[in-house]
């Protein structure tokens, strides 16, 4: 533990935004305070704004204020990003020259994509059958600050575009390992990862925003649903689902590195407690 003398700063810096939340494209408006602790501005001070972008000089004005703006521009999602919106962006305020304590403040803002969202729901309606339910709904936000801006209203006929990816583990006999407990000479394997892109899809949400995707699943074998949400501007956010061979009774979720066990009982059929 350090014990060090506390020295109170000479004056105090504020950062407010106009709003937190807004669309990738739009400005956000943003005011920089400086004042004394009993509430006399600080004029014509250096201050240096910070931005994900780089770093601004810049200086109050005869009220210890000075305006600022922050524009966050769209993007698409990289290749292996998901939900990539909001972008979450960090902003400070310092003064340039150094001071006896440090001074400092900063904020925070919200930078959404599209103006929609997917709900879903993975099922498995059958043995080998995997069904994702998906729901277009509108992002709002024009909501106050402390309601939902993902709405439940139903954002009708938006674009859906997807691509299965389909993934194995197919085993390789390496050698033969000896066990000197039970004496014996077992064959040894690895497993070499096969992954492959099975399909593309493309698709509209119906006029209550659903739409349903569903596809045969193979025994020891795993999927990747790449899906990409589309609003009225071309703007888009990115989803991911994975599904599994479903048995009738359980999933059966292969990987490598690990061994799974179930009991098969052959024909279905029912028991009683005791049997």
């Amino acid at each position: 533990i350090n014990i060090s003398r506390y020295t109170k700063p000479a004056y105090e810096i504020n950062l407010t935004p106009e709003k937190r939340n807004a669309y990738a494209g739009d400005t956000i408006k943003l005011k920089g305070k400086a004042a004394f602790f009993e509430g006399t501005p600080v004029p014509n001070l250096k201050l240096v704004y910070q931005t994900p972008e780089g770093n601004k000089d810049v200086v109050t004005n005869d009220v210890g204020e000075v305006d600022l703006t922050y524009t966050k521009k769209y993007s698409d999602c990289s290749e292996t990003n998901y939900n990539c919106w909001p972008d979450y962006i960090n902003l400070s305020l310092r003064p340039k020259e150094s001071e006896l304590a440090e001074i400092s403040t900063n904020t925070y803002l919200n930078f959404y994509g599209p103006n929609v969202y997917l709900k879903s729901k993975v099922d498995y309606p059958k043995k080998g059958k995997a069904r994702i339910a998906m729901e277009s709904k509108y992002i709002d936000l024009n909501v106050a600050e402390n309601e939902e801006i993902y709405t439940d209203k139903n954002a009708a006929n938006m674009k859906i575009i997807g691509e299965v990816i389909m993934t194995k583990y197919i085993k390789r006999e390496t050698g033969t390992h000896y066990d000197f407990i039970n004496k014996k000479t077992y064959k040894s394997y690895e497993y070499d990862r096969v992954e492959k892109k099975l399909k593309s899809f493309s698709a509209q949400t119906d006029q209550n925003g659903k739409y349903d995707y569903e596809i045969e699943i193979e025994p020891e074998t795993s999927y990747q649903v790449k899906v990409k949400i589309y609003d009225s501007q071309g703007k888009y956010d990115a989803y991911s689902y994975y599904l599994y061979y479903y048995n009738g009774y359980s999933l059966r979720q292969y990987s490598y590195g690990y061994n799974y066990y179930y009991l098969d009982l052959g024909e279905p059929k029912t028991y009683k407690i005791g049997e």
